[in-house]
């Protein structure tokens, strides 16, 4: 699936981002995205699924829920690019503690690619707290000492509308997290 629609893309307003999150990413209306993921662990963890599916997990004892993207959302696991906006949406809906991933197929290949037959330790690992916001790209940068594979990010200068939006997201959510 592809996280943003393209006029959110192109202007990154936050009306417009937050509205593509709840279409594309978590969309409480029709259980889609991360919201799904979460019904189906849930399922699965208090046995409401029929048997022939419980079967097939009664030996699994760690999830690693992933939304898997066609298009790269940059940092999209950070507080600042849409884990803030993901997290708001979860919780109006009832979901408070859900650890999830945003990953991009391409970061998937590189995850594959470089980790072998320890992908499993190395999926474990970036669901750890240390790694979690991180993006996928640039954990796999880390671990495998592949600097190619590290996404280049540039902030604005100056007083942008671009560094206001930042500049009032970090403010926003620097009060949530003190109450």
């Amino acid at each position: 699936m592809s996280g943003l629609y393209v006029n959110a893309k192109r202007t990154a307003s936050p009306e417009s981002i937050i509205a593509d999150v709840r279409k594309q990413i978590a969309d409480a209306r029709d259980r889609r995205g991360l919201f799904q993921l979460h019904d189906k662990l849930q399922a699965i963890q208090t046995r409401l699924l029929p048997q022939s599916l419980l079967d097939k997990y009664t030996n699994v004892k760690h999830f690693y829920p992933v939304l898997l993207l066609f298009d790269d959302i940059s940092q999209a696991n950070a507080a600042e690019v849409l884990g803030n906006i993901i997290r708001d949406e979860l919780r109006a809906n009832g979901i408070d503690a859900f650890e999830y991933q945003i990953w991009n197929l391409e970061e998937l290949e590189w995850l594959t690619e470089q980790s072998g037959a320890d992908s499993l330790s190395w999926i474990a690992e970036k669901f750890s707290t240390k790694n979690q916001a991180m993006d996928l790209s640039s954990f796999v940068a880390d671990k495998a000492h592949r600097e190619f594979l590290r996404p280049i990010m540039y902030l604005p200068e100056g007083d942008t509308r671009a560094i206001q939006i930042l500049k009032g997201l970090v403010a926003k959510y620097a009060v949530a997290q003190s109450d």
